[in-house]
């Protein structure tokens, strides 16, 4: 359900910056950059962090470089 507020939020805040000129893309970009401090401080005061000996297995490094640079990066780049 939160996925489901944050998302319209993000998408309100992406509309607005654009109707006042911005360009998406950098729009996006700063938001993560805010939005990523965050995430990580959550996730360390709720303990909710994964095991390093975990993801640092090749199957999550290869999902996590997909997902990063492929699905996250080039989508952004074809579409900004």
């Amino acid at each position: 359900m939160l996925g489901i507020v944050v998302w319209a939020l993000y998408t309100t805040l992406t509309r607005v910056c654009s109707r006042r000129g911005y360009p998406t893309l950098l729009a996006t970009r700063v938001m993560f950059f805010y939005v990523l401090p965050g995430m990580v401080v959550a996730n360390l005061f709720l303990g909710d962090l994964p095991d390093s000996t975990v993801v640092a297995q090749p199957p999550y490094i290869f999902h996590l470089l997909f997902l990063g640079l492929i699905a996250s990066a080039l989508c952004f780049g074809i579409l900004g």
